[in-house]
């Protein structure tokens, strides 16, 4: 996902399509000028998910310097999509 430009990431929210439920293991990966224009992990999701749900990362401190966002599902029990992926600023 692209969010063109430069950006503060400060929450970002996955809604899972998925059947059937099961564990599944999840990485949101970043990349821009903060992460030196490599594909960095901001983090995992490692869980039981079920349709519908929605997996949440709110870093401690906004992740500055984030252009592209990358979603890679490394396990499943069945086929992932996402239903919807919402990407917040971070609030001054």
């Amino acid at each position: 996902m692209d969010l063109g430009g430069s950006r503060a990431v400060g929450f970002v929210r996955l809604r899972v399509t998925q059947s059937p439920e099961g564990h599944t293991d999840h990485r949101l990966l970043g990349r821009g000028p903060g992460t030196g224009d490599r594909w960095v992990e901001l983090t995992r999701f490692t869980a039981v998910t079920r349709d519908g749900e929605a997996l949440e990362w709110r870093p401690g401190s906004p992740r500055e310097g984030i252009r592209l966002l990358r979603v890679e599902t490394t396990r499943s029990p069945s086929w992932v999509a996402w239903r919807e992926i919402e990407v917040y600023a971070a609030v001054p």
